[in-house]
């Protein structure tokens, strides 16, 4: 799926689907992955073959930048405060004006990739990898969103 870079589309239909396709843009993107999601399900984003492939892209030198509308700290703390020991990830909350305005999660790799559901959906999704319009329009989207969002602070462990 992930090896086809002429950009057709895929189809993509599952929360274990969406783990693997998440886990191959981080081992192959080049410079940066953003997440735009409702919450970060731990079924996708705490997936031992993603956090593993998430904390090599870190180490990389590579950008992780993710937008979530909602911030659950119990859940999501213990993943990304160890992937935040690892290199630049950043985590920003969409304010509440933007929220219901934007029905769709997607995941970007580079400028070359995206991943996109529509919002409750049961992560549904199409996938598509090569250069076209969409990516280029869910980067300017992502970037304009990023832009308003609030910082949610990660803690770093100090040795």
């Amino acid at each position: 799926m992930i090896s086809v870079a002429d950009g057709s589309i895929a189809l993509n239909g599952s929360t274990s689907h969406a783990a693997v396709v998440l886990e191959r843009m981080l081992s192959r993107g080049q410079d940066s992955v953003r997440i735009m999601t409702r919450y970060l399900d731990p079924r996708i984003y705490a997936d031992s073959a993603t956090v593993l492939a998430a904390a090599d892209f870190l180490r990389g030198g590579k950008k992780l930048r993710i937008l979530v509308d909602q911030v659950s700290p119990e859940k999501e703390a213990e993943v990304f405060e160890r992937l935040a020991d690892e290199g630049d990830i950043q985590i920003k909350q969409v304010p509440e004006a933007f929220r219901n305005g934007i029905a769709i999660n997607f995941s970007l790799m580079d400028q070359k990739g995206f991943r996109l559901e529509k919002d409750e959906s049961g992560a549904t999704a199409v996938v598509s990898f090569g250069q076209n319009d969409l990516n280029e329009r869910l980067m300017t989207l992502f970037d304009k969103v990023w832009k308003t969002s609030t910082p949610v602070l990660l803690r770093a462990k100090v040795n």
